[in-house]
């Protein structure tokens, strides 16, 4: 399994958190509103597409649904191994601020 990047793991988190909801527009968004990052919608489908190539979420197209110039939604889902590595990376992070005081972080401007 390959470390996340950071951008990757934001991405990631967003899929989760949006559950069924999860496609560009609104990954997006929830990037924007929750993290406070802004994405061009290129980087954003650049990271969607390492996560895809490394099997960190699966693709599903709504053939149904409402269109947009002429394409159908991608909805975005974390596979089993998105999951293990988002769980990694969440341990990596508990393992790594264990060690450091809060009281050194208490002084410093944001």
């Amino acid at each position: 399994m390959e470390d996340l990047t950071k951008i990757e793991e934001t991405v990631l988190m967003a899929i989760w958190q949006l559950d069924d909801q999860a496609y560009g527009y609104k990954i997006r968004k929830h990037i924007l509103i929750v993290f406070k990052k802004e994405f061009t919608i290129g980087n954003l489908y650049s990271v969607l597409n390492q996560l895809d190539r490394k099997g960190y979420v699966s693709k599903s197209i709504d053939e149904s649904g409402e269109r947009r110039r002429g394409k159908p939604k991608v909805f975005y889902t974390v596979t089993e191994e998105g999951m293990q590595a988002l769980n990694a990376s969440r341990k990596a992070h508990n393992l790594i601020w264990k060690k450091i005081p809060l009281q050194e972080f208490e002084n410093c401007e944001p």
